[in-house]
């Protein structure tokens, strides 16, 4: 997650850089409901792409068959180690039509969530289209309705980041999250024990922004929730 942050972000530094005068745009996409709207099918055969033991496809296949309260033939469960896996073999198939067929270089992909740049707007939305048609026809995926295209010196969010060329900010929701999380201690919902490893949690995320006197604000507000629940 935070190395492709850090790639967003060099390449929005480094079209700044060079091409001060010259805007730039980005789609900024994930898929609609991904892990739900798996299909085992289209799964199956993309993991024999890469996998030729019938040993382990055999106990892959149990593994996507199983898939909890969810209808027959769709969708994997959230969360687990293999998901995370099958979730992106399932997408690789995307990252070759967007890199190879399209031709897009400014691409880049986290699970479900992608950015595409361009100083083109037209190209720009040539290849959305495009990629929701691969998405609907070869995957049997649809975009998010809140897929866009954006300027990109407005920001772009990405990856728990609002991104610019300058700098690297926390979302706003994620600040709003941790600050309910210590609210929640002040008032007896969760211990000072839970909410020091939310803490703990979110200042690491939030170290990799430029975040000094958001993260001494936060922790600032947690030690007093923690010295009142006390």
């Amino acid at each position: 997650m935070h190395a492709a942050s850090d790639t967003l972000k060099e390449w929005l530094y480094e079209w700044n850089k060079y091409h001060p005068d010259q805007p730039l745009y980005a789609i900024k996409a994930d898929i609609h409901h991904y892990f739900q709207s798996i299909d085992h099918a289209v799964l199956k055969t993309e993991i024999r792409k890469v996998i030729k033991d019938a040993g382990v496809l055999a106990l892959l296949d149990r593994i996507i068959d199983h898939n909890g309260n969810m209808p027959d033939g769709v969708g994997i469960p959230v969360g687990n180690l293999t998901s995370q896996l099958f979730a992106n073999i399932y997408l690789d198939a995307l990252d070759q039509f967007i890199k190879h067929e399209l031709g897009v270089e400014a691409y880049i992909r986290y699970m479900d969530d992608f950015v595409i740049l361009s100083p083109d707007k037209e190209q720009l939305r040539s290849w959305l289209a495009r990629i929701e048609q691969f998405l609907r026809e070869e995957l049997k995926l649809e975009f998010n309705p809140k897929t866009t295209m954006l300027a990109a010196k407005n920001g772009i969010d990405f990856v728990g980041y609002k991104h610019r060329a300058t700098h690297r900010k926390v979302r706003k929701d994620s600040i709003k999250r941790i600050k309910r999380t210590i609210k929640k201690c002040e008032s007896g919902k969760i211990t000072k024990e839970q909410l020091q490893k939310s803490i703990q949690s979110w200042t690491g995320h939030a170290g990799h922004a430029d975040s000094y006197n958001l993260r001494k604000k936060i922790e600032t507000l947690a030690e007093a929730a923690i010295e009142k629940a006390a």
